[in-house]
């Protein structure tokens, strides 16, 4: 129930709404703009009001969504970078399963590092696109390519875990010279079929290429990566030369 009570005076008329005072003043025999209160009276009720309300609505958002919430705050983040230089890029011997020497080669690994506040549970990293760039730097999407996921060095698997605070190095392939050619291999699980033109999808010839990369996890925000990768064919026994002279990977951009 509402009480109202009105008090008048000579130049005041005083309106009492359950016990909560409001004033409206006649100057001059004109009143004030309507919806004036003197606030002396009433600001010290709406701010509480307002508090109070707010109050209850951060409690009630915080209880129906803490578990997301918590899961959102404690969640791992993925970060992924490379340098051209060991343990990330070197030289290594390939051999059989006999332990006999094939060849050398250059492997090229990209550095995943969970800056997260939680593991990383199944990270995986995708090769999704691939261009060939011409001289005059146009892109051409490679047509031959099969998106594919990459393949964790050491571990040979697709996915793995990677705790708080921790990298795993990924392969994204090794740069070999047979007798007459150089050629580069995305490092993948299992070897694809040729496709048309009897192309092998994760084998590239010497050239300029863009490429881009899909890091994701169970519990992690998926993140994309342009990388620009360029290798002349060149070959030489000696790593650093190959490393800094005829091999380069850059990253373009990570969103």
């Amino acid at each position: 129930m509402i009480n109202v009570r009105v008090e008048v005076g000579l130049n005041i008329k005083n309106v009492m709404v359950n016990n909560m005072k409001f004033s409206e003043q006649i100057i001059y025999g004109q009143h004030l703009p309507r919806g004036y209160f003197d606030l002396h009276h009433t600001s010290s009720f709406d701010w509480t009001t307002i508090g109070t309300f707010s109050a209850i609505t951060v409690a009630l958002l915080i209880a129906l969504f803490q578990d997301r919430i918590r899961e959102w705050w404690n969640r791992a983040k993925l970060e992924i970078n490379i340098s051209m230089t060991p343990p990330d890029c070197h030289k290594i011997e390939l051999h059989d399963q006999k332990g006999n020497f094939i060849q050398n080669c250059i492997y090229l690994r990209v550095r995943v590092t969970n800056i997260g506040r939680k593991p990383a549970e199944n990270t995986e990293v995708m090769i999704s696109r691939l261009w060939r760039i011409d001289e005059l730097g146009n892109e051409k999407i490679v047509e031959t390519f099969l998106p594919m996921n990459l393949a964790w060095s050491h571990y040979r698997t697709n996915n793995i875990r990677i705790p708080t605070g921790v990298f795993r190095h990924c392969d994204i392939g090794d740069i070999r010279h047979y007798a007459i050619e150089t050629q580069m291999r995305f490092d993948i699980i299992v070897q694809p079929y040729q496709v048309e033109g009897s192309k092998y999808p994760n084998i590239v010839n010497p050239g300029k290429y863009r490429f881009e990369l899909i890091t994701s996890a169970d519990n992690a925000i998926s993140r994309q990566s342009l990388w620009e990768l360029e290798f002349d064919g060149v070959w030489t026994e000696n790593e650093k030369e190959m490393l800094e002279k005829h091999i380069h990977v850059n990253k373009i951009y990570e969103i």
